[in-house]
């Protein structure tokens, strides 16, 4: 087996944040322990097993990885030292802070699609565009759908605006 039987995913994550010194050799021992595992316990647990490999040498290398990215710029300032120690002593408040953002973009996204589906979206059946509701303004008598015609009496006219058979929509009296 070589290199190349890891999944793509882990790869590419892997070769993104390994330093190019120790990149093969890891790996290389990160495959041969998989297919083991995968022998051993199954392809399911072989494969969560080295996903969590994946994201612990992940975030053990990425901070080497980005420095020699950035060139120490970024690392050098107090500022970006003082935000990594201060979450490291307290973890919570970076756990409140993206979930926080999370039900905030969430919540944002809801009322938007809430609002484009209820106003501006017709309904999703042939002459969806044409159905509309109208409530009374003061001083008009009365607000018509267009197409419909106004016939004798109140029962007649919603039986037509309904679209059903005369009788199936009158009001006792």
């Amino acid at each position: 087996m070589t290199i190349r039987d890891l999944p793509r995913g882990v790869r590419v994550v892997l070769e993104a944040t390994l330093p190019g010194d120790w990149r093969d050799d890891i790996l290389r021992d990160l495959e041969e322990a998989w297919s083991r595992r995968r022998a051993d316990r199954g392809a399911v647990a072989a494969r969560l097993w080295l996903w969590s490999q994946c994201i612990l040498f992940a975030l053990r290398f990425l901070p080497e990885r980005l420095r020699d990215l950035a060139g120490d710029g970024f690392w050098r300032s107090t500022d970006a030292k003082l935000a990594v120690r201060s979450l490291a002593k307290a973890p919570l408040i970076g756990v409140l802070a993206v979930v926080s953002l999370g039900v905030g973009v969430g919540a944002a996204v809801t009322g938007f699609t809430f609002i484009q589906g209820a106003f501006f979206t017709h309904l999703p059946f042939p002459g969806g565009e044409r159905v509309w509701a109208a409530t009374p303004v003061p001083g008009i008598s009365s607000v018509r759908a267009p197409g419909v015609r106004r016939g004798r009496g109140r029962d007649r006219s919603r039986a037509r605006a309904c679209a059903r058979p005369p009788g199936c929509c009158r009001s006792p009296r």
